[in-house]
């Protein structure tokens, strides 16, 4: 579906295998980093084994009520999958902890922790994909639901994998793009202003398909004009591509 050649396998180019993009290198945004808010710390008392640095955010507040781990993203607008690593805890029988992700304040993906299922205390991941935008508010409400589970987080993982940028030279696949060749976009043999195909060449007038009333079909050029004895006909125009092109006709009527 791609292939840039000697950049196969360069992030935002085509892979090695010529069927994908390459994505770019995620980023990892630390729990106890995020701004943490409404009964939210940053601790070493993690439970579900050693947390990817050090430290996780641990709700300390109140059960029942969310507390927050927030962030801007700052990076630049796109499509992205977003991985969020939490504590599944099931050390207390009463309710499970709760967790909802939010965008500017729209929830996009909200879940339980397995608590009482017996899954044990392990970190698990919930991931969503969506359209960033440069300073977008990114948020996660994390819920206690009993007295012995904190609804902790490890990390929030942001992957680019594609945004269709028509023009600059990458094909975004992810982003439906199946060609791009950046400022030859729109000539002709090249890809076309949508990156969804080859520009052609301009239409030009080939061929007419005269059908006439109850006799067999015939092509005829359209330079040389022909003549046809008999009563109705359609005639239709096509281009040098096979398509239908628009053309007035010019008729003389005899009688003979």
């Amino acid at each position: 579906t791609c292939d840039n050649g000697a950049l196969n396998g360069t992030a935002g180019f085509c892979n090695a295998q010529c069927d994908g993009i390459t994505g770019a290198a995620p980023t990892l945004f630390e729990a106890e980093d995020l701004t943490l808010a409404s009964g939210n710390v940053a601790s070493s008392n993690c439970i579900c084994g050693s947390p990817s640095a050090g430290q996780c955010s641990r709700n300390e507040g109140t059960i029942g009520i969310p507390a927050t781990a927030s962030m801007s993203h700052t990076g630049p607008g796109g499509l992205y999958r977003i991985d969020i690593t939490y504590c599944d805890e099931s050390d207390d029988g009463g309710a499970p902890d709760s967790y909802e992700f939010y965008i500017n304040g729209v929830e996009q993906l909200s879940w339980f922790s397995s608590n009482g299922s017996g899954a044990g205390q392990i970190w698990q991941t919930e991931s969503a994909t969506v359209n960033l935008a440069t300073g977008d508010f990114i948020s996660i409400d994390t819920t206690r639901g009993g007295a012995l589970s904190w609804s902790r987080l490890d990390y929030l993982l942001l992957t680019p994998i594609g945004n269709s940028t028509c023009g600059d030279n990458i094909v975004q696949a992810s982003a439906g793009e199946t060609c791009d060749d950046g400022a030859s976009n729109g000539t002709i043999g090249f890809c076309n202003a949508q990156c969804n195909g080859p520009t052609v060449a301009s239409p030009v007038l080939s061929s007419v398909l005269i059908t006439p009333a109850g006799q067999p079909q015939f092509t005829v050029d359209p330079q040389q004009g022909f003549s046809l004895f008999g009563s109705a006909f359609t005639a239709e125009a096509f281009d040098q591509n096979g398509d239908l092109f628009a053309a007035n006709f010019s008729c003389t009527i005899s009688e003979n």
